[in-house]
């Protein structure tokens, strides 16, 4: 086995405790307990419903069998998808979070199936990718660009890790270090050039680095990066499309297919918090701003265009044809989150917000078993056009034949906890609100214990209850989104007068235990008007109320009435009302609504 201490503490996307380029550290999934509310509902029934059926879909859908064929352990027809075996890997990750912090025999079993499949199907030489094991043996690392290979390679390292780390069992991280011994003797400097045409490799590798101190995964990963824009894929003509048309350090919008984009910058950031490189976080900045200032619609939803699923043009932001993939929301965290880690600046925390509780959250039904692969703002429900494919939507899908996005949807709501609170020499930072106990053991100020309670996103009322062992001040510090206006704070029932600094309000103090400090941010419906350059919504407006951005639905509307006959008046009487048996609760916005006259028109 390969040594790793305490096994449940580490298990987290990205560990950054020996980082030496951050501003903020995480912590373990393992030490967050969320309770009750939102995200603990989305939790339970991720673990409960999702979990399985995605094993289940998994084995009706092929990709359990195309690893049996390639382990020659099953006969039969290969199941055609280039890069189903990334299905299962997330699905396997996402497992790996839930049984970190939970036991379940039947989820444990599938999982042990499995990792039997994974660990049967690696060739003698390492290599593992089944799609080329069984249909073309002969034509493995010849297309570097769609081929996915160096992709897999990706999502099977970065569950090979958390498998590792919640369970100590060894076997699929040995998997991953064989593919990896295979890849490092194919790929680097003077052996064979090229970079993937679908990124990922780079954030898994830099991450078993962490995890292992590989050395030679920290290099390739640079390797990789630092080819893009000098290794040409052949035959292509759109380098952009894969982010491959010019030197990393010179891409300074972003371009291409919107999920490769995603996953690309969260590999570069991953690069700069090890290299300290400045060159690249000035780039990563550039990119980000080019993002919200014209990218990025209200939702936190990224991809513009359906034609090979890219960004369009700054303000091109259609709300009917948007691609807004599930996978890109995803990403979208995963990037926002090292940045936050790289800077320490609430902005990235606040895109982060704006996409769990918009973008991603559209994402996944909420009984756990049906998924959208694209996340329109506007849908005009089933119609000649929309044929309910991962392209054109009207309700979410019990599995898509292209299934990258459930495996993703169902990792990132097994890791959630991880997103929540981070750490610095000096202090705590609460990033995400939601109830729930954290305990951190920092030799800096000691043992804490935070309990958290709140109805977040529907009640902006935070109380954290801190029970402490420290004899040193220490600094607690409070996010404020980007959407309130007004907060006050209060520590044991008295008002503190606390102006926010660069997004949070800092609490610097010799903290007893049983203190109390309490967040009241005000919530209020308000209507959101979009940049006038963005013209397919001039004339628009949207309803967000806190964090969330409501929507108006056909089905709500009286008989007779047309969705997009209802306009908003510029000065709405808005009234929220809670709904408890509606969607697992929820705060509903109510206000009363105009006809257009068709006859004007």
């Amino acid at each position: 086995m390969i040594g790793r201490p305490e096994a449940k503490a580490s298990i987290r996307p990205i560990d950054v405790t020996v980082s030496p380029f951050t501003r903020l550290k995480t912590i373990s999934g393992a030490q967050v307990r969320l309770r009750q509310g939102l995200w603990h509902q989305r939790m339970m029934t991720n673990h409960q419903v999702s979990l399985k059926h995605g094993f289940e879909m998994l084995a009706e859908g092929g990709n359990l069998h195309n690893l049996g064929m390639a382990g020659r352990t099953v006969i039969g027809e290969y199941h055609q998808r280039l890069a189903s075996d990334s299905d299962v890997y997330k699905w396997v990750e996402a497992v790996a979070y839930f049984l970190a912090t939970s036991e379940d025999q039947t989820i444990k079993d599938m999982l042990d199936q499995v990792i039997d499949l994974i660990v049967n199907a690696q060739d003698d030489d390492g290599y593992l990718m089944s799609y080329y094991q069984v249909q073309i043996p002969d034509s493995r690392w010849k297309d570097l660009a769609k081929g996915h290979e160096l992709y897999c390679a990706g999502h099977l390292i970065q569950a090979a890790i958390a498998h590792h780390a919640a369970t100590a069992d060894d076997r699929l991280l040995n998997v991953a270090n064989r593919l990896v011994d295979h890849i490092v003797g194919l790929f680097g400097v003077n052996r064979q050039e090229g970079t993937t045409g679908h990124p990922g490799i780079e954030t898994a590798l830099i991450e078993l680095y962490r995890y292992t101190r590989r050395d030679d995964c920290l290099e390739l990963a640079e390797f990789f990066l630092k080819q893009r824009g000098k290794y040409q894929f052949e035959g292509l003509d759109q380098q952009w499309v894969f982010q491959n048309h010019a030197p990393i350090e010179e891409q300074t919008t972003l371009v291409g297919h919107a999920v490769r984009q995603m996953y690309l910058v969260a590999g570069i950031t991953d690069l700069y918090l090890e290299s300290g490189d400045t060159r690249l976080l000035k780039t990563l900045m550039m990119q980000w701003d080019d993002m919200v200032r014209g990218k990025v619609y209200i939702t936190g939803g990224l991809g513009q265009r359906h034609y090979r699923e890219v960004f369009g043009d700054s303000y091109e932001l259609p709300t009917d044809r948007c691609y807004c993939e599930s996978c890109a929301a995803v990403g979208s965290i995963m990037w926002n989150w090292r940045m936050l880690l790289a800077t320490g600046e609430a902005r990235f925390a606040d895109v982060i917000e704006q996409t769990l509780y918009n973008g991603f959250l559209s994402a996944g039904g909420i009984d756990g078993r049906h998924f959208f692969y694209v996340n329109p703002l506007m849908s005009r429900g089933q119609n000649v056009v929309a044929k309910n494919d991962h392209s054109s939507p009207w309700c979410r899908k019990i599995w898509h034949k292209t299934a990258c996005c459930p495996p993703n949807i169902m990792r990132l709501l097994a890791s959630l906890s991880h997103y929540l609170v981070t750490t610095s020499k000096d202090g705590i930072q609460i990033q995400q609100y939601a109830s729930c106990s954290v305990q951190i053991e920092k030799r800096s100020i000691g043992n804490i214990q935070l309990d958290i309670q709140t109805e977040y996103p529907w009640d902006g009322h935070v109380s954290i209850n801190v029970n402490c062992q420290s004899d040193i001040p220490w600094n607690l510090s409070l996010r404020i989104p980007s959407w309130c206006d007004e907060f006050d704070l209060f520590l044991n029932g008295q008002k503190l007068e606390s102006a926010p600094e660069e997004g949070y309000v800092n609490v610097h103090r010799l903290w007893q235990a049983g203190d109390t400090l309490e967040l009241k941010l005000a919530m209020k419906p308000v209507l959101m008007i979009a940049d006038p350059r963005i013209d397919a919504v001039r004339g628009c407006v949207a309803i967000q109320r806190g964090p969330v951005l409501y929507c108006v639905e056909q089905c709500d509307c009286p008989a007779g009435v047309e969705l997009q006959d209802i306009a908003i008046p510029c000065d709405p009487d808005f009234k929220t009302r809670w709904q408890p048996d509606l969607l697992g609760g929820i705060m509903t916005v109510e206000f009363n609504a105009n006809l257009h006259e068709r006859s004007q028109w």
